[in-house]
């Protein structure tokens, strides 16, 4: 689309390509990124995903955490279903966007880093479309944001639930975060391949 790629998004590729990774999906969620409206929103997301280093999707989307109550409902107002196959949503000009007001209107979605940090009983797993999230507000780091929409597509956060629930559901792929804990992902990887050559 004619615009400059950040450069830890770039490098990230590069390594990618050297690593004998595909890159695709880096494509596609470049593409979803240029989609987002807001060019704030694209420069705080670039902050966010390269301090927070975060699993892209084939189709491009970034996987994040959020905590919830143990019914599954949003910890702040009782009314967002996390369910995993939920898919949460309003209105993007009801999300804040000002990244100065760090406890505001939206769905809200973190980093690991960010997990000790707010209080619920479970963590799930959310697929997040670079092209609504709204804002990165910058208390506790960058490791939080808002969006407009995800989709609920897991539940666990660390590695060896990882293991467990790989040998329980037998899934066709798996997407894992390299730093976890409990086991980091490589760890992981290695235990899911000793099942499943």
């Amino acid at each position: 689309k004619g615009e400059q790629l950040n450069g830890g998004l770039a490098v990230r590729m590069i390594q990618m390509l050297e690593d004998g990774f595909p890159i695709e999906p880096m494509v596609a969620f470049m593409e979803n990124l240029f989609s987002n409206p807001s060019k704030r929103a694209v420069t705080e997301l670039y902050s966010f995903l390269e301090k927070n280093n975060l699993p892209i999707t084939p189709d491009g989307h970034f996987l994040a955490y959020k905590k919830v109550r143990d019914n599954y409902m949003d910890c702040y107002s009782g009314t967002f279903d996390n369910s995993v196959g939920k898919v949460c949503e309003m209105e993007r000009n009801q999300v804040n966007d000002d990244k100065n007001q760090t406890c505001s209107a939206g769905l809200h979605f973190c980093s690991e880093g960010y997990l000790n940090h707010f209080g619920g009983e479970r963590v799930v797993i959310l697929k997040i479309n670079p092209r609504d999230v709204v804002s990165i507000p910058t208390d506790y780091n960058n490791t939080k944001g808002r969006t407009c929409r995800y989709e609920v597509v897991g539940e666990g956060v660390n590695g060896l639930e990882a293991v467990e629930k790989f040998t329980a559901l037998r899934p066709d792929f798996i997407l894992l975060d390299i730093t976890m804990p409990e086991m980091d992902g490589l760890t992981a990887l290695r235990e899911i391949k000793k099942i499943d050559p």
